[in-house]
């Protein structure tokens, strides 16, 4: 095919400085550099964005996640019945400076 007319991704392309662990990446994907995929899948036609970190989870077909995103950050107590860090962090759920709301 004359490159004029190929597809802008004609196939899945992963740079150089991404980190892959036991990571599926599907058909005509890209994954930009300094992103990590471990033990997750990406469905076709999706995009990564620079310096993103995805663990433990399946994106599925034609997703586009922005620069600088964390999916499925480790380290959360899985036994309580929300995952946000009100359930863990003394003061958080407190609308003071400097916590949860900012200064």
């Amino acid at each position: 095919m004359d490159a004029s007319h190929r597809p802008k991704i004609a196939e899945t392309i992963v740079h150089e400085t991404v980190r892959l662990r036991e990571a599926q990446i599907g058909r005509r994907c890209e994954v930009l550099s300094n992103t990590r995929i471990e033990y997750a899948s990406l469905g076709d036609y999706s995009y990564l964005g620079e310096n993103c970190e995805v663990a433990d989870a399946v994106i599925g077909k034609f997703t586009a996640i922005a620069n600088s995103v964390r999916i499925g950050a480790p380290n959360h107590p899985m036994g309580r019945p929300s995952q946000h860090r009100f359930t863990y962090v003394p003061g958080c759920s407190v609308p003071t400076p400097g916590r949860l709301y900012g200064p």
